[in-house]
């Protein structure tokens, strides 16, 4: 499949998937998932210990 018809099926520019083609390459297609999966959503994360934060 050329890069310019995975683009247009991925809904994706042409550049992204260079991209994504040179990550999967070096690190393997596990590095295709996204980034942020296992992390907390900003406003969910907990600004100050426990400790302190009852103490407020």
């Amino acid at each position: 499949m050329s890069i310019v018809l995975a683009a247009h099926v991925l809904d994706l520019s042409t550049r992204q998937v260079r991209r994504l083609l040179q990550r999967m390459r070096t690190d393997g297609a596990a590095s295709i998932r996204h980034n942020a999966i296992g992390r907390l959503r900003y406003g969910r994360r907990q600004r100050f210990p426990a400790s302190i934060h009852g103490a407020l």
